[in-house]
């Protein structure tokens, strides 16, 4: 029998000990572990845990007075200032002199690397399709520690948030973060906060940026998306308590408007770029959704101002009769007065009346004085003659410092105080494209409008010859396109190539149209501000009618090509040559109307 020995209180004591201090070393292995808030839209920094598995590994980013990780940054960054503020900040609070910096475009990439901003590598594309474009995220990926959002001022306070870690955790000359560190926060942008804070943020993109858009509208565009990012958007939108104000598809691209309380969201996804937009605004005044009820009492028309009548060439003018004997003007022509009456003339002759004319619509496509002039100028006049009514004022002005710093050509200044000084009762819709106008018997798409050039800036678009002494404003025309007796008619105004190329790439045929006002007065010279019609746009639209505002003498040297390919006017020679332009109607001195529907001389 074996005999049983007596423990004896000391080696008791002893034992307790040893356990409460393998406890404690537990314990303290799963400090200042890091996760993620349940809503990664929650406002607020990341809540810090005092306990996690136990289990857990650690990475080990200090130690022997090194830094073991080399800083990644986006090669494709407009300036690398924030990611070596970010290696100085680290070296400050670590007093760690040497730490590498590389680019994402270099060969051999290091095992261990701090990952910041949006780098071209999986681990960074991994980690911002769970993120929304108001949040930052830190995370560990096997051997790399990510620091990115899709916006760069999100990214300067996640940068903030890492350096806090490593000036807190640094014990001893030695730092390590767990394998499950997760760090999301969220930052406030005062400037879009229609946009950031009243709005919900998509996700499954890789970059944002936001854009004033003037009139009180936000836009944040976003790249790297998918059609499901679009339609998961709709959903979460859905979710959020907004409702579906209106949905249009224009040639495959789908738009859609959203509403909840004051805050109106326009939402789009375009394929070929794969970029979504999303423009937030209060209380925003939208198209109605609706049908017009109407009786027919005469046949529509579609008018080109003679643009000569003033002395002067190019501008744009075009009347619109309705079939219940209303109008549509879109711009007008110079700042005359032989061109301001010639528009009331032409409606008091077409109308047959000589008071109570009504205008549905007055729409603007841009700001140059040859398209708005003619306005300024009919207001004074004829504002309070009592033979006028305009109801509705349509454009898409963008007038903001940013947009105006190069150049504050294009503004619709002027415009609007004439509005507010003789029409105060008129409404005054700012257009966003893929939105429809209903008017008797007509519908009128937004086709294009400076939100699909935003973010990028007037005066610093990607051409070859760009001079910023000579700031291309024709860039903010908005495109409109009017279906009227079951014919298309497509109003361009000085629209450029970069808008054109747009289109092109968006709508494909589907932009195919009965009749079309030639882009800028038919400039296609092979310079900067005058590439504007293309063979491609030409061949798409494939119109049998060409209206061509422009002085007479001036149109017929814009078709003198000289059938060397890529030389001045080649898309002009093409258009009414190769196509199948039944007619070409040149505005000149004289004002011509055309009944609709209108398939040329017989």
């Amino acid at each position: 029998m074996t005999a049983i020995r007596k423990v004896s209180p000391f080696f008791r004591l002893l034992c307790s000990l040893l356990v409460v201090l393998l406890m404690v070393a537990l314990l303290s292995a799963c400090d200042n572990v890091t996760v993620a808030p349940e809503n990664p839209d929650t406002p607020g920094i990341s809540d810090t845990l005092g306990d996690s598995d136990p289990d857990s590994t650690h990475l080990t980013i200090i130690e022997n007075g090194k830094f073991n990780f080399t800083i990644t940054y986006p090669k494709s960054a407009d300036s690398i200032r924030l990611f070596t503020d970010f290696r100085d900040r680290l070296k400050s609070v670590t007093g760690i002199k040497n730490i590498n910096m590389a680019s994402d475009g270099k060969d051999g990439r290091p095992e261990y690397e701090i990952l910041c901003g949006i780098t071209e590598t999986p681990e960074t594309k991994s980690v911002l399709a769970t993120v929304g474009y108001n949040n930052y995220i830190i995370k560990v990926v096997e051997t790399k520690i990510v620091i990115t959002s899709p916006s760069e001022y999100a990214l300067e306070d996640a940068i903030s948030e890492f350096i806090n870690f490593v000036s807190e955790n640094t014990k001893d000359g030695r730092l390590e973060i767990p394998l499950n560190y997760i760090a999301v926060g969220t930052k406030s942008h005062s400037k879009f906060t229609i946009v950031t804070d009243d709005i919900p943020s998509p996700i499954g993109f890789v970059s944002c940026q936001f854009s004033d858009c003037d009139d009180g509208y936000q836009q944040a565009t976003l790249n790297g998306c998918t059609k499901s990012t679009y339609d998961e958007y709709k959903k979460t939108l859905t979710s959020a308590g907004f409702t579906e104000y209106a949905i249009s598809n224009l040639g495959g691209t789908e738009y859609a408007t959203y509403q909840k309380g004051e805050i109106t969201v326009h939402t789009y996804f375009t394929m070929h770029n794969g970029q979504m937009r999303i423009i937030g605004a209060k209380n925003a005044l939208l198209p109605s959704t609706e049908q017009v009820n109407y009786t027919k009492i005469c046949e529509p028309t579609f008018t080109l101002m003679g643009l000569e009548k003033g002395g002067s060439n190019g501008g744009l003018g075009c009347i619109i009769g309705l079939p219940d004997g209303t109008f549509i003007i879109v711009d007008g022509g110079h700042k005359t007065s032989a061109e301001s009456d010639d528009i009331a003339n032409t409606l008091c002759k077409l109308s047959g009346k000589t008071k109570d004319i009504v205008i549905r619509a007055w729409v603007f496509t841009h700001a140059h004085s040859d398209h708005i002039g003619a306005f300024i100028a009919f207001s004074p006049t004829y504002a309070d003659a009592g033979i006028f009514t305009i109801e509705n004022f349509i454009f898409y002005g963008c007038d903001t410092e940013e947009q105006n710093q190069y150049s504050s050509s294009g503004s619709f200044l002027s415009t609007k105080n004439t509005i507010n000084t003789y029409w105060p009762s008129a409404n005054v819709y700012k257009c966003l494209t893929g939105q429809i106008f209903h008017f008797p018997g007509c519908d009128m798409e937004v086709l294009y409008t400076m939100s699909d050039f935003l973010p990028t800036i007037v005066g610093e678009e990607d051409m070859p010859d760009i001079d910023k002494n000579k700031v291309d404003g024709n860039i903010k025309t908005a495109v409109f396109r009017f279906f009227i007796e079951e014919q298309s008619v497509l109003v361009t105004g000085d629209t450029t190539k970069l808008n054109i190329d747009e289109m092109c790439a968006r709508y494909g045929s589907y932009l195919k149209s009965d009749i079309m006002t030639v882009p800028h007065h038919g400039h296609n010279e092979n310079r900067y501000r005058a590439r504007n019609g293309t063979i491609e746009f030409y061949t798409l639209v494939d119109p049998s009618i060409v209206m061509w505002p422009d002085g007479e003498e001036k149109q017929k040297k814009k078709l003198e090509w000289n059938h060397v390919a890529g030389s001045d006017w080649e898309a002009n020679y093409y258009l009414v040559n190769f196509l199948h332009v039944k007619e070409v109607i040149v505005a000149g001195k004289t004002t011509k109307t055309v009944t609709l529907p209108y398939h040329g001389p017989i």
